[in-house]
């Protein structure tokens, strides 16, 4: 895929490369493919689709004949995941609504006590969910759409019959709350995602897709401090997660060597970028300064 934005997971399977829209980056990467064949035994198959990002359809042309391979378009689907450049949209969710609206078909005529439900739901359907959540932000719609069918499906079972007991709220508490234990679909959603934030946060430079962040979108902010308003539409969405997390992140100051003086939340204030647009000019600091150059030894 060229000039596309990588998201937070990598696959083992079923190879995906990313590569900069350009002449030079695709011959240099013909030649890391050439490597990689030969090291893992792995020959592109006829199926084999070149994504072209808008930004370098000039060079459409070019790229193709340099790579040899079929031109494909976006969404399209990745182990079952849809890979797109724009918002993910109720319609590319449809496959998960689906996948659960089947299983819980295949156990029609099953006779399930409500016991078996509670753990069908538990171990099976919300799984699912996890492995587009670990992903994506969902919309709403189709969290709600997803909640009706597992509340449908605990009281009523494969059945027409039964009603609601009780609220989904109460049913997804924790189990010495007097709830059943069923995850929050949305709190698992924003829990799943605020791990790539994380990972960004302690810059787990392992990730190849932390130090790409790192790398070109941070630049010269912080996680907390980049503007929310640039980028891809999964970016953005998680930034908004950011307020949420920061109430729960506290920073151990020690020396400063590894703090940003005025982009990492150290202080009650927050990052103090934010409320002192002109604090490094006023106190002759520099933007990217580490805390360690403030603190003062006794």
């Amino acid at each position: 895929m060229l000039g596309i934005e990588p998201v937070p997971i990598i696959f083992r399977r079923r190879p995906s490369f990313l590569c900069k829209a350009d002449v030079r980056s695709v011959n240099l990467f013909c030649r890391g493919l050439d490597l990689f064949t030969h090291s893992r035994d792995y020959t592109p198959t006829p199926k084999s689709q070149l994504i072209i990002s808008k930004a370098a359809l000039g060079l459409r042309e070019s790229l193709l004949a340099t790579l040899g391979f079929q031109e494909g378009h976006l969404p399209v689907r990745y182990l079952g995941l849809p890979l797109i450049s724009a918002r993910l949209s109720i319609a590319d969710c449809q496959p998960l609504l689906h996948k659960i609206y089947s299983r819980i078909k295949g156990w029609e005529g099953v006779q399930l006590s409500f016991a078996g439900r509670v753990q069908l739901i538990k171990s099976v359907l919300i799984s699912f969910e996890v492995y587009w959540a670990t992903v994506f932000i969902l919309p709403k719609g189709i969290i709600k759409e997803m909640i009706k069918r597992l509340r449908t499906f605990l009281w009523k079972g494969t059945s027409a019959s039964g009603y609601p007991k009780v609220s989904w709220e109460v049913v997804c508490r924790p189990i010495e709350e007097g709830g059943l234990g069923i995850k929050d679909i949305l709190a698992l959603n924003r829990a799943l995602m605020s791990k790539h934030l994380w990972a960004v946060i302690k810059q787990d430079r392992t990730c190849i897709w932390v130090d790409w962040i790192i790398q070109v979108r941070l630049g010269d902010c912080s996680i907390w401090t980049v503007k929310e308003n640039k980028g891809a539409w999964g970016w953005r969405k998680m930034l908004s997660l950011r307020l949420s997390l920061m109430s729960h992140i506290h920073y151990r100051v020690g020396n400063g060597d590894s703090i940003s003086l005025w982009h990492d939340p150290w202080h009650p204030l927050g990052p103090l970028i934010s409320r002192f647009p002109r604090g490094p000019q006023l106190t002759s600091t520099g933007l990217l300064d580490k805390l360690s150059v403030v603190i003062k030894e006794r």
